[in-house]
């Protein structure tokens, strides 16, 4: 049993050769302790996590050796998580403020598990080490992203911008844009999945055209362009200069025609 198995590891954590390992050799990548947000109460707890070469990721509320009692394993047995059904592995978008460098994410169809390690490098071996265990997909690609202003009703406010796949795709900042990209490309599943959990808004190039104004500005602001859809309706974008304005004018244009070629 998985009980069994925990009671006969060393207290140490070892990586085994992959050359001298059998199909059924189960052993543990990688193991400490991390802080873990809770899936209902957003509190921070610290737990003992056991990292298998066999993509289960264990958690405990103890730190488990070779000497611990089967009870006490039973006991302090948390959770544990299939990263055969992970996502992506990557830094957190869920981080508070100044936790962003040591948070990263374990994204799955149900959940986003959040976690915490104890300092940056850390955080980079725990990621290298789960990023190992799952199968990734090439990222959604995109042609041009950067911030731009968008206008709204009474404001323009600042955005993080990509484009791709015949679409502007809008999202908080450029940390969600890279979480969407990593696991867009999976099935329609995990699409409708990173649109729910990263973008704001994606805007469909069917039938558009950009146009930029002689002025160069648009209601009090400067380098601004339009998107112009299909029935009319007019998006206002404001760039940080001419020159960025003729890139992304030029990036959304090939996008469309790109498109319409198909």
């Amino acid at each position: 049993t998985f009980i069994d198995w925990l009671v006969r590891q060393p207290s140490s954590p070892r990586i085994m050769d992959q050359r001298t390992a059998t199909p059924s050799t189960v052993y543990v990548v990688c193991s400490g302790w991390l802080s873990k947000r809770g899936g209902f109460v957003s509190a921070w707890k610290r737990r003992y996590f056991m990292l298998r070469n066999d993509r289960y990721l264990c958690y405990f509320s103890q730190e488990i050796g070779p000497d611990t009692p089967k009870s006490v394993i039973h006991r302090s047995m948390l959770g544990m998580i299939p990263l055969v059904h992970a996502l992506a592995i990557g830094d957190s978008t869920m981080a508070g403020p100044g936790d962003e460098n040591s948070t990263f994410d374990i994204v799955t169809m149900s959940r986003t598990y959040v976690c915490q390690a104890s300092s940056i490098e850390a955080k980079k071996q725990w990621i290298l080490a789960l990023q190992a265990m799952i199968t990734p997909l090439p990222e959604f690609s995109f042609s041009k992203q950067g911030f731009l202003y968008k206008k709204g009703k009474f404001k323009w406010t600042r955005h993080y911008f990509a484009v791709g796949r015949n679409c502007v795709y809008m999202f908080e900042d450029e940390l969600n844009c890279r979480a969407f990209a990593r696991i867009a490309s999976h099935s329609g599943k995990a699409f409708t999945l990173a649109m729910e959990r990263h973008c704001q808004e994606a805007i469909p190039l069917t039938h558009s055209q950009i146009d930029i104004p002689q002025n160069g500005g648009s209601d009090g602001m400067f380098n601004t362009f339009c998107i112009i859809n299909g029935s009319r309706s007019k998006l206002w974008l404001s760039a940080t200069s001419s020159k960025e304005v003729k890139r992304w004018a030029d990036g959304i244009t090939m996008e469309i025609l790109t498109r319409q070629n198909y």
